[in-house]
């Protein structure tokens, strides 16, 4: 499915030692070598080892750049489902298992870290989308299904659940060659060569408009331009001449903006993170910068420590960074993720140790993948629609399916792999077989059949658990999307399921004022009601829990969590439904949402009343 697999020609450059062809270099050897003329050697002088790929097969500068970009898409898109994974696989903090705050607190930041991560190789997806369609090549979504073998990353890429090698490896995968202090990870690692970097470098050659413009952005000292110069020379040694390496003025189509993703889309409305940048790319200038700054911020090519590198992050992760004293702990001290299996298949085997075979488990693994398709369905066709209220459709199909996933993943790790294990079960990412190949130019059908198939289980899960307020959540907004998706497609929508088997609780009233003025009680559940406005959120079932009366608000559990402290100092800013409205974790997305979801924040001084509210025990006095 991921198309042809390269072969990798090995050439040894001896350069200054501050060489920024470090940065894709696959090996570094401190004694000289024989040098190859293109690079002059001085006092101080390393040799390398850099890796190219065989491209006798694509002569032309459009043919490198498919074949690079189709390759660069498929690995943010390997790498983003890798880290979500490793993420996903890390306890929450009442987990048992995590047995001090210090723990409760190391493993709530390291998801938040390796989530961030992970939504950043979801912008790089986006934008070497984008650097296709400015060349008028179609998307490409699809992948190998893990375990990936291909030598282009330097270890066989798999799902699995966070431990100290895995992290290991992608602390080495995202470094350059030459990074400082990292010896002992390295060796944990026990990696091979790190081959992304170097496709990225050969994009940056392509990008150029030809050997004097690699010449002349090289001359500003910026070290990923002087790195693509180093770069383009072995290019053009290997694969003569050098005019076959560079894009044509005429390979640029600035109209194909109109329906790239946007920063706006995805980041900004879809509720994403300070490090995700999505490019549009109507200019060459435009591709180069892309193509920049997905080098600098990950895929091993950074050379010096910066804040937003992936490499310095996941390096914090093993290490531990300044104000968190907890490394990640070396095998038998304690457990900071669910025993998730690597690469799991939902099979029968109860023998093979990837297999989803507990029944349940196996119904929300389906799901999952119904809503891994959609993602993957609905994306392809946001590319294929111009800016209209169908492309907001799909939008919000898309940014469903990932919010369904993070959901059918925290019911996963709560279950067993199999019917008598002590194993987690866990998302497996399954590439759906039927998904249209590259160059599909309607992907309404897929998506539709894939809705089907999903409301069909639905229907199952519900039936077997009809106050599961998830299962009915996500049957709701899969029959409404459905209808939407058919409309598009020029079809009449699918009659809605029935309701759920169980009727809904009967409403509670709050209890009314004392005579004489406004209580506090009232005003909290007045800031509360006016927070959600037309919203009815679900909370596992407890709704608007905040108009129940006090003493049953004070006991009251949502997603397994107390609502509010009742003991202790500082109940207020302990209590879980202080942190849902601040954003704090566990409600910073690494768990769960900031609460309201998908609406504007609390304001902080009504954040603070109901905080002082529950600091003083909750009573129902005036106001």
């Amino acid at each position: 499915m991921a198309g042809p697999e390269f072969r990798w020609v090995r050439h040894r450059v001896t350069v200054p030692s501050d060489s920024p062809l470090s940065m894709v270099a696959s090996a570094l050897h401190e004694a000289p070598a024989t040098e190859n003329g293109l690079l002059a050697a001085g006092a101080g002088a390393k040799t390398l080892v850099i890796d190219l790929p065989v491209l006798d097969d694509y002569p032309t500068p459009a043919a490198k750049a498919e074949i690079l970009l189709r390759k660069a898409a498929q690995i943010e898109h390997a790498l983003m489902v890798q880290y979500l994974y490793a993420s996903y696989s890390l306890r929450k903090s009442d987990d048992p298992a995590l047995t001090t705050p210090e723990q409760k607190a190391a493993v709530g930041s390291w998801k938040n870290t390796i989530t961030e991560i992970a939504k950043e190789e979801m912008a790089h997806l986006l934008t070497v989308q984008n650097l296709r369609l400015a060349l008028s090549l179609p998307t490409v979504v699809e992948r190998d299904d893990f375990p990936i073998i291909e030598r282009i990353y330097p270890f066989d890429m798999h799902l699995e659940p966070l431990g100290r090698t895995s992290l290991a490896k992608y602390v080495v995968a995202e470094s350059p060659v030459n990074a400082p202090n990292i010896t002992d990870i390295v060796q944990l690692a026990g990696g091979g060569v790190n081959h992304v970097g170097v496709l990225y470098a050969l994009l940056g050659v392509v990008f150029a408009r030809s050997v004097d413009e690699v010449e002349a952005d090289a001359e500003a000292a910026d070290p990923w331009y002087e790195m693509v110069r180093q770069v383009a020379y072995l290019a053009y040694s290997q694969h003569p001449p050098s005019r076959s390496w560079h894009l044509p003025d005429d390979a640029f189509h600035p109209a194909s903006v109109a329906v790239q993703g946007t920063q706006a889309d995805w980041v900004d409305n879809a509720g994403g993170t300070e490090g995700m940048r999505v490019f549009t790319v109507g200019s060459r200038a435009e591709g180069k910068n892309a193509l920049r700054d997905i080098g600098l911020q990950g895929e091993g090519m950074q050379n010096a420590a910066s804040a937003d590198s992936h490499f310095d992050r996941f390096r914090d992760v093993f290490r531990g960074p300044t104000g968190n004293p907890i490394p990640f702990p070396k095998p038998g001290a304690w457990s900071p993720a669910y025993p998730v299996p690597q690469d799991p298949v939902i099979s029968n085997d109860a023998n093979d140790p990837h297999a989803i075979s507990n029944p349940l488990a196996q119904d929300w693994a389906k799901l999952a993948d119904h809503q891994y398709a959609l993602l993957l369905g609905s994306l392809q066709q946001y590319f294929l629609t111009t800016p209209t209220a169908d492309r907001e459709t799909l939008l919000s199909a898309a940014v469903g399916a990932m919010r369904a996933l993070k959901r059918a993943s925290l019911q996963l790790v709560q279950l067993p792999r199999t019917v008598a294990g002590a194993d987690r079960a866990a998302l497996p990412f399954t590439v759906p077989k039927d998904l249209p190949a590259i160059g599909a130019t309607n992907l309404l059908p897929f998506c539709i059949a894939t809705l089907n198939s999903a409301i069909a289980l639905l229907d199952k899960m519900v039936t077997a658990d009809p106050t599961n307020t998830v299962l009915t959540g996500m049957r709701t907004a899969d029959t409404n999307l459905l209808a939407k998706l058919q409309q598009m497609n020029g079809g009449s929508p699918s009659p809605p399921p029935p309701p759920p088997v169980s009727p809904p609780p009967p409403p509670v009233s709050p209890p009314p004022p004392p005579v004489g003025g406004s209580s506090r009680v009232l005003k909290v559940r007045q800031l509360l009601d006016t927070a959600v406005g037309d919203g009815n959120p679900s909370h596992s079932g407890k709704k608007k829990f905040w108009n129940l009366p006090v003493a049953t608000f004070l006991t009251t559990k949502v997603y397994g969590l107390n609502v509010v402290e009742t003991t202790g100092d500082n109940r207020g800013s302990r209590s879980n439904m202080i942190k849902a409205l601040k954003g704090e974790a566990p409600f910073d997305g690494s768990e769960f949402e900031r609460m309201p979801q998908d609406r504007p924040p609390v304001a902080p001084e009504d954040i603070a009343f109901i905080e002082k509210w529950i600091d003083d025990g909750c009573p129902d006095d005036s106001v």
